[in-house]
């Protein structure tokens, strides 16, 4: 994800929140930890070619949209394993 937009939604969604830095998003079937990158384009999120089919996205770049975890949801999705470990 772009580094501002990154910036942005951290601190629109877990400002102040006992929540986890960096934010989780759900994509496809999974849930993962989403950094900041420069190079991203805005609007977007960068997964490795790895990761989509664990993911359950079968036809990159046609994904529409990804939720976003609020503090509390992704702090307990932290807590009990829901979040894939590999952190990108």
């Amino acid at each position: 994800m772009q580094r501002a937009e990154h910036e942005r939604v951290g601190e629109q969604l877990y400002d102040g929140a006992d929540g986890p830095e960096p934010p989780v998003m759900k994509v496809g079937s999974t849930r993962l930890r989403v950094h900041g990158a420069g190079g991203v384009p805005g609007r977007t999120l960068a997964l490795p070619e790895s990761v989509l089919p664990a993911a359950g996205v079968e036809t990159p770049p046609a994904l529409g949209e990804v939720s976003l975890a609020t503090a509390d949801r992704a702090a307990r999705l932290l807590d009990l394993g829901a979040v894939d470990p590999a952190g990108f």
